[in-house]
């Protein structure tokens, strides 16, 4: 550890603070009305270092522990020991605090303060978890944590620091937010009237423009499913020559690269292939999110055997029928085979599906739309991640004394 600035201090948590225990609050015994109350759940799913606002009531009072004005509420119980290296400060009196929950009180930390310092050490809490299928973390577990303790004064600016960026974060997120809503609309929109239609029909799909025609995609383009070479020949996977998409990296939505690459003896040896750039990729198989979800290349790839390539030719805007087919998600899981579509799709499936068709012209005019939206979705992301990088190393600086404020 570095030399602490003269007027900090490093401690154990146990010799600066005490510990209390919250009391259950089941799901069943949440209402509309009552006290406002927080579940050791929330902890995960809703409220971040600082809660701003409760978002649950409770008529149910008996036997309630009630928050403090400077309380850290922490888990203590998750399936995974990392989930529980979190803690949200809670400064508002009267909350009732359901049961898992880990209440700390010090009269020398600023609640908001701590739990900064927890959430940047992860790791050295997650040495303090026990248990194996259910992992916990208790009062007598914390109080072997170290804490740097700078003058209160000093804890409240550098809080106030981190405070403000996760406010930058957060209005980017209600962005992100807003703009997928825009994108959503936009598309329901444009794929079911398109642009400066008077005259429709009643297809397949829908009512559509009267000058749409309605494809299978196996009648107006190529498609192939991917190939792994064997990991046992290191001349299939040295030198990395051409980029290799596994399934998971569909998420990726646009892909501009791969976590990994194989060589042109790999690609010539297994059912890999080669996929041309601007061309659409769909998940093929996995009980996740991964099966039926669409994304489109920005570069020349190959792919593993669970993703299905959708080649480009010169009638197809390529951007227009990956936003169509990403905006079936739910549609096309719902095709897989297997019983209640628990099973996974495959290139006949894909060939079947139905698509409205525009002239390409139009194809042009609606991609161009729905890209200048991902333009903004991209910066948009770029920019709540410039804003992540900066509060993780203000926080390594401000948290141990190396910048002071």
């Amino acid at each position: 550890m570095s030399q602490l600035p003269e007027e900090w201090e490093n401690t154990s948590l146990g010799k600066i603070a005490t510990f209390f225990k919250g009391k259950g609050v089941a799901k069943k015994d949440i209402s509309i009305e009552g006290l406002e109350c927080i579940r050791y759940g929330e902890l995960f799913t809703t409220y971040s270092e600082n809660i701003t606002k409760i978002y649950s009531r409770t008529n149910s009072i008996k036997d309630m522990v009630l928050s403090k004005s400077n309380d850290t509420l922490m888990p203590t119980s998750d399936v995974t020991p990392r989930g529980l290296a979190t803690a949200s400060a809670l400064s508002k009196e009267g909350v009732i605090l359901g049961g898992d929950i880990l209440i700390i009180r010090s009269d020398r930390l600023l609640n908001s303060y701590l739990s900064y310092y927890i959430r940047n050490h992860k790791p050295d809490i997650m040495k303090l978890v026990t248990g194996s299928t259910v992992y916990h973390i208790y009062g007598n577990d914390m109080k072997k944590f170290r804490i740097n303790v700078p003058p209160l004064e000093e804890q409240k600016k550098i809080a106030d620091i981190l405070s403000t960026v996760d406010q930058k974060i957060a209005f980017v997120e209600d962005n992100i937010a807003q703009t997928k809503e825009l994108k959503k609309g936009l598309r329901q929109t444009l794929f079911n009237t398109g642009i400066n239609h008077s005259s429709f029909k009643n297809t397949d799909l829908g009512k559509c423009p009267e000058s749409w025609e309605i494809k299978k995609l196996g009648d107006i383009t190529t498609l192939t499913a991917g190939g792994t070479p064997s990991t046992k020949i290191k001349e299939y996977w040295t030198p990395k020559e051409i980029p290799w998409l596994s399934s998971g990296e569909v998420n990726k939505k646009i892909v501009f690269n791969t976590e990994n690459k194989i060589s042109v003896v790999g690609l010539d040896n297994s059912s890999a292939k080669l996929v041309p750039k601007n061309s659409v990729l769909i998940g093929l198989a996995g009980q996740g999110k991964t099966r039926g979800t669409v994304a489109i290349t920005e570069i020349e790839l190959s792919t593993n055997q669970s993703v299905a390539s959708i080649f480009p030719n010169d009638n197809l805007d390529m951007y227009f029928i990956y936003h169509n087919l990403d905006s079936r998600y739910e549609e096309i899981r719902a095709m897989s085979t297997g019983v209640g579509g628990r099973g996974g799709l495959n290139l006949a499936i894909l060939k079947s599906i139905k698509i409205a068709l525009p002239p390409i012209e139009e194809q042009n005019e609606i991609s161009k739309i729905l890209k200048t939206v991902d333009k903004k979705l991209e910066v948009l992301k770029d920019k709540k991640e410039s804003f992540e990088e900066l509060k993780k190393g203000l926080m390594q600086k401000l948290l141990t004394g190396e910048v002071r404020v």
